[in-house]
This record gives C-alpha cells, structure tokens and sequence, in this order.
C-alpha cells in the first residue's frame, strides 16, 4: 500500500491528541439471533469492510474545539472525533451505539458520555439517538483508500479459482 497506492504523508498525532481519538475505538461486535420468515430474500454485501475503506478518512488535524466552538459547528458539519453525551431513546430495543463500562464494551440505553467518530453519530441520529456536544477535534478529508481497493477488487471480479482465493490475501 505505502510503496504503489499512498500519495500523501500521513500526518502524525501528538500523544494526546492520539489517546483522544483511540477512546472512540470500540472493535466489531456479534450478535446471533434466530428467526423464521416466509418468502425470504437475502442479500449479502460483497467486501463490505473494503468498501467501507472507499469512504473519506480523517487526515490532517483542523481545529480542537472546545464546548462553544463545537455547538457553533453543530455535529452536521463536523468531521472528527467528540466527545459528547448520549441520550438513547428508550423505544431502541436494541441499541447499536457501542460504550465502555469497566473495561468491557457494552451497548447500554439511557445517558452516557464517549468519544465517537461523527460519522457514526450522524449515523445514530437518524435513529433517534440525541447527543449534547462537549469538545472535539475537527480533521480534513482525503480519500485515502479507494485507488487500493478497487485496484485489487477489479482483480478479484476477473478471476476464479486459486487465483481468488490468492487475491482475497492479498486484500
């Protein structure tokens, strides 16, 4: 990736500012559940995490807000990582905004405060959940990813058989 694909320098955080950014690391989470249906059709996404990566990344540190900054910004125009204080409605059976409790990651209802990538909080408001802002630390843009994966998907889509398999280690 860093020799063929990256174009850019990535910028290096101070260690605070790192520790501040890893507190809205949470790791996948798995539930099981078991049901029934009746003229079922099933889709599935194909290299969703890949895709994903096609998305823009935070790349270079803006501006660390503090609480009246923050609100004057609102959280639609916000792209970073804050700290905010979540309210999750109560009609969430359940709820999929991960926090941390005792060292463990739990997906709690009620108020809790957590740092959170924006996007994913915007993500959660179309869910009903509310979030009062405290501060922030507002990153640029850059599409740093996507030439990586669609290079290596193209090769994936053309080929079959062990070189298939070969090019999904290589993503």
């Amino acid at each position: 990736f860093r020799t063929k694909f990256l174009e850019v320098d990535i910028p290096i955080l101070k260690q605070y500012q790192d520790l501040f950014v890893r507190k809205s690391y949470f790791g996948g989470a798995t539930d099981y559940y078991e049901g029934y249906c009746k003229n079922l059709r099933y889709y599935d996404v194909c290299s969703l995490y890949p895709k994903a990566m096609c998305n823009d990344m935070p790349y270079e540190l803006k501006k660390i807000h503090n609480y009246y900054s923050v609100n004057k910004i609102g959280l639609e125009d916000f792209f970073g990582f804050i700290l905010v204080e979540v309210s999750c409605p109560t009609t969430i059976l359940k709820p999929t905004l991960p926090a941390k409790y005792n060292g463990k990651t739990i997906y709690p209802s009620g108020r809790w405060n957590g740092v959170y990538f924006s996007e994913e909080l915007k993500a959660h408001a179309k869910l009903g959940y509310k979030f009062r802002l405290i501060k922030g630390y507002e990153f640029s843009k850059y599409d740093l990813f996507s030439s990586y994966v669609n290079h290596f998907y193209a090769k994936k889509r053309i080929t079959t058989g062990s070189e298939r398999s070969f090019t999904k280690l290589m993503l």
